[in-house]
C-alpha cells in the first residue's frame, strides 16, 4: 500500500499489534487504529517459541536488542522418553551458528507477555492508536468500499482497510465469510505452568541440564515441555494430556 490508509485492526494481541507496528513504519505512514474489547491490554499465556522466521520480523521492527533482554536462546532442542529420561533426539538451535547460518536469524523462548509488552510499546511509539474497552459487533462494506465497523455503544468507523486479528474464535472471520467458523477440536488440553528458576536449580536436577536444553519429555499420547523464559528468571512447563472435546481456553 504506496498511499496513505485509514486502517482498523481488530484486537490487540501478538498478531494484531504486530501488524499495527509493521503498517506504521511503511513509508505511506498508514493511520492505525486497534480495537481491543478488554478494557486491560496485555497477553496472557506462558512461554512462546520464537523461531527464526519471527525473529527476522522482529529485528526488522529493531526490537533485537530489546528481546534479548527478555529472551533466553537455549543452546539445544531435545527429546527424552518419560520412563528413564533417555535421550531420543537433539538438536543445536545456538549452541553454534548452524541455525543463524542457515536461517539468518536465531532461536528464542520468551514469555508472551514480555514479548507483546515489546510490541505495544513500540507501537505506542510510532504513532498507533490503542482504544482498550471497544467490542466491535459487526462489518460491513460500505457502497464507496469502504469498511464500516459497528461497535457495542454503536459507534460505526469507517475506514479504508479492516484487519481481524481475533484470534482462534474470530468474530471478524464469521462476518467475512457469512457463517459461524466452528472449532476443530484437538483432543488434548494443555496445563501451563510458570516456576521460578530456583524452584528447578536444585541438587536433585543438576543432572538435567536445564540451562542448556529445551525439553520434550515424550508419553504415551503425552508430553511435557519446558524450557527458561523471562530473561531466565522463570522455569515455563506445558503438560499435554489426551481429553474430552470442551470448552477452549
Amino acid at each position: 500500500m504506496s498511499q496513505k490508509q485509514d486502517i482498523i485492526i481488530v484486537v490487540a494481541g501478538i498478531g494484531g499489534i504486530t501488524l499495527a507496528l509493521a503498517l506504521a513504519r511503511s513509508t505511506a505512514a498508514h493511520s492505525i487504529t486497534i480495537l481491543e474489547s478488554s478494557s486491560t491490554i496485555t497477553e496472557l499465556g506462558a512461554g512462546i517459541q520464537v523461531t527464526p522466521n519471527f525473529t527476522r520480523i522482529l529485528n526488522q521492527l529493531d526490537l533485537e536488542d530489546a528481546l534479548s533482554e527478555v529472551g533466553v536462546q537455549p543452546q539445544y532442542l531435545r527429546q527424552v522418553r518419560w520412563e528413564d529420561g533417555k535421550t531420543l533426539t537433539q538438536f543445536k538451535v545456538n549452541a553454534d551458528s548452524r541455525m543463524e547460518n542457515l536461517f539468518g536469524y536465531k532461536y528464542w523462548h520468551v514469555h508472551r507477555k514480555d514479548l507483546h509488552r515489546l510490541l505495544y510499546e513500540q507501537a505506542l511509539k510510532q504513532g498507533v492508536v490503542v482504544k482498550p474497552g471497544v467490542r466491535v459487533t459487526g462489518w460491513k462494506q460500505g457502497a464507496d468500499g469502504r469498511g464500516n465497523v459497528v461497535c457495542e455503544d454503536g459507534t460505526i468507523c469507517m475506514v479504508d482497510l479492516v484487519v481481524g486479528a481475533d484470534g482462534a474464535r474470530s468474530l471478524m472471520a464469521d462476518l467475512v465469510i457469512g457463517e459461524k467458523v466452528q472449532s476443530i477440536a484437538t483432543g488434548d488440553s494443555a496445563y501451563r505452568a510458570l516456576l521460578p528458576a530456583a524452584a528447578v536449580e536444585i541438587p536433585q536436577f543438576q543432572s538435567l541440564e536445564l540451562r542448556k536444553y529445551a525439553t520434550t519429555w515424550l508419553g504415551r499420547e503425552r508430553h511435557v515441555v519446558s524450557y527458561y523464559v523471562c530473561g531466565g528468571k522463570f522455569y515455563n512447563v506445558v503438560i499435554v494430556v489426551p481429553d474430552e472435546p470442551g470448552e477452549e481456553s
